[in-house]
């Protein structure tokens, strides 16, 4: 019994010096990678390349054709926050895209990335990534990547 209960502790301990049982939903980060506890990664550019793992469907027998990608950078400012696009993209046929403009300096930035696409001649549009996690007694979902900026 005590052996048992040893475990179970340890186990609590673990998930709380984690900080949280996290999970990916959507299309998942590569670079910034998708860290879902502060601090924030940080990039290398004002103007960084985003990369992302391709979308995982299965082309052949749901005739899935003309995969694109979407992304959207943005801050947050007041309470309750409000988002403030600093970047979007559409369209995009890689998976990875440089910021075509300067971000700012010391920045944390949300981003976002779904992908669009034809199955059976329908266009498609898939929900923008995100992440879930259960820290204590906090459980949130569909949470944004984020990034800081050098």
């Amino acid at each position: 019994m005590k052996k048992v209960i040893n475990v179970i502790f340890f186990a609590c301990v673990g998930i709380f010096l984690a900080g949280c049982v996290s999970w990916h939903s959507g299309i998942a980060p590569l670079y910034p990678p998708g860290e879902k506890i502060i601090p924030a990664p940080k990039v290398d550019s004002l103007t960084p390349t985003l990369k992302w793992e391709p979308i995982r469907l299965d082309k052949a027998s749901n005739k899935i054709t003309n995969i694109r990608y979407d992304i959207v950078i943005y801050t947050t400012t007041g309470f309750p926050p409000k988002n403030i696009v600093a970047y979007k993209k559409d369209e995009i046929s890689e998976t990875s895209h440089m910021v075509a403009t300067q971000l700012k300096p010391s920045t944390q930035y949300f981003w976002r990335i779904r992908a669009k696409y034809k199955q059976n001649g329908n266009e498609v549009t898939g929900k923008w990534n995100g992440f879930g996690f259960v820290a204590l007694n906090t459980y949130a979902t569909n949470k944004p990547y984020f990034f800081k900026t050098p």
